[in-house]
């Protein structure tokens, strides 16, 4: 018993002391590493239909990209699909719910040369889609939630 609580008593006292891999104590700017590694409140955000919905506005073509990007991640975290092709990139945000799908598109500003320009360019308002009223729409959304380019099909016409 007494061996037991010696043993106990030298694994609580190891742990206490513990030191970083270096033989350093854990320093301030550690820390801080390890805290700039954690989520940002962007990625925390639980996005929902009424969240996309409600960014109507909130960015305009022409306003600055970067600044119009932070703004929407801000509000709606990171987008859930970015499309780079070599004419454009367009960034989407999406959510589903049951036979619903909502989705907010905006293209970074590209010139008809592809080259892109520190700006917002088109900005699709946000809209929700169901299966029986756009198909093409909707499969276009249900993709972006998933991550994933939509290739249109004849069957969605």
């Amino acid at each position: 018993m007494l061996v037991q609580i010696g043993v106990v008593l030298i694994l609580f006292v190891s742990a206490c002391s513990k030191k970083g891999q270096d033989g350093a104590q854990p320093s301030a700017d550690n820390t801080a590493a390890t805290t700039a590694d954690k989520p940002s409140a962007a990625t925390a955000i639980k996005l929902t239909s009424e969240l996309v919905l409600a960014a109507e506005g909130l960015v305009e073509p022409g306003q600055k990209f970067d600044e119009a990007l932070a703004r929407l991640e801000g509000k709606l975290g990171k987008p859930q699909f970015v499309l780079v092709t070599r004419d454009l990139t367009m960034y989407h945000w999406a959510h589903r719910a049951g036979d619903q799908c909502t989705l907010l598109a905006v293209q970074k500003g590209c010139d008809d040369g592809g080259v892109c320009a520190d700006q917002v360019g088109v900005v699709e308002s946000p809209r929700t889609e169901t299966l029986t009223a756009n198909k093409h729409a909707y499969k276009k959304c249900v993709a972006a939630t998933e991550g994933k380019d939509y290739k249109a099909s004849i069957d969605d016409l």
